[in-house]
């Protein structure tokens, strides 16, 4: 809501009431259209009666008089509002459009054990079979590649993060209650890839 007071001369029928104070208020409501009123003083209709019952103005001037207040105010406020359109579209013409996630060209890997094939380990490397015989070094059973993708840090943390709740350490996750770990992770990995550039990773 606006409020705004001023003071006016008002001429009606050849009389003259000085200083008159007027009130305007401006009610928006959106979506619909606005709701705009004009308050006048209590005592400017006071006078304004005084004014037509002593018959120096008829009521239809006073009428005629105040419609017009009542539509300058309201062609105040349309102005108003075409001016905050016309910033709203502006700051929505300037807006900077989103950026698209960037993944690099390193593989993301997920790899696990030929004893427990649904624990498994979801890695980024630019060698994956060299990775695999790093990790191979510190494990009793042979591990095995189980799914690989383009993606890079960003997918790898992603996926990490997609799968929190089942993280047991570092980045080894338990997905032994799902029927096909590989496949949800791939899927999850291809909605994550979606509409994305690939980039080459940074040196």
């Amino acid at each position: 809501m606006n409020v705004s007071v001023f003071t006016a001369d008002l001429h009606i029928a050849g009389h003259d009431i000085p200083n008159v104070s007027l009130t305007l208020t401006s009610f928006r409501r959106p979506p619909g259209p606005p709701d705009h009123r004009v308050d006048i003083d209590v005592n400017t209709v006071i006078e304004l009666l005084e004014l037509v019952e002593g018959g120096g103005a008829s009521a239809g001037a006073v009428r005629d008089m105040l419609n017009r207040v009542v539509e300058e105010a309201k062609e105040e406020v349309r102005r108003e509002d075409e001016l905050l359109v016309q910033l709203r579209d502006q700051s929505v013409l300037h807006k900077a459009p989103a950026k698209k996630p960037q993944y690099d060209t390193r593989s993301v890997y997920v790899v696990s054990s030929e004893a427990e094939a649904k624990i498994v380990k979801i890695g980024v490397s630019k060698d994956v079979p060299g990775r695999l015989k790093s990790l191979q070094s510190g494990s009793g059973s042979p591990l095995i590649v189980r799914w690989t993708s383009t993606g890079g840090g960003l997918l790898e943390t992603r996926l990490h993060d997609r799968f929190a709740r089942r993280a047991l350490s570092g980045e080894w996750f338990d997905f032994r209650d799902v029927a096909d770990p590989v496949g949800m992770i791939a899927k999850a990995a291809q909605r994550l890839l979606k509409g994305a550039s690939v980039v080459e990773p940074p040196a």
